[in-house]
């Protein structure tokens, strides 16, 4: 007959459906990651590296985050400057310009349109 006691099975709950990972750091590393959990109150370096891990996802992902807001603001802005310029050419010079050339410019605008609609706005909502 085989005898479990009640801690016994609370360690197998607690350990089911986890994995053990194993880290190799120096004597060094030891004793600053001692020194912080003490100072900063955190039970145990498993502890410490789980939220260490953690805060550096949910950072990462901020980052990724900003960089690509950057990213598109950066590209609301060409498209701007672009199509404020092609627009002033075409209320300036519209008489001057042969049926050609304004269907090349009114073709960049549409694309450029189509563009935005397509991408810097999905973009800009996946920020939000």
């Amino acid at each position: 007959m085989n005898i479990i006691s009640k801690n016994e099975k609370e360690k197998k709950d607690y350990y089911s459906g986890k994995k053990r990972i194993s880290v190799y750091i120096s004597d060094e590393v030891e004793e600053e990651w001692q020194e912080f959990i003490k100072k900063n109150n955190i039970s145990s370096i498993s502890k410490l590296i789980r939220e260490g891990i953690n805060y550096y996802i949910e950072e990462k992902s901020s980052l990724i985050s900003q960089d690509l807001s950057v990213f598109t603001h950066s590209l609301k802005e060409r498209f701007t400057i672009i199509k404020g310029n092609l627009q002033l050419i075409i209320e300036k010079y519209q008489k001057d310009l042969n049926n050609d050339v304004l269907a090349i410019i009114n073709h960049l605008l549409e694309e450029i349109k189509h563009f935005e609609e397509r991408f810097i706005f999905k973009l800009d909502k996946s920020n939000e």
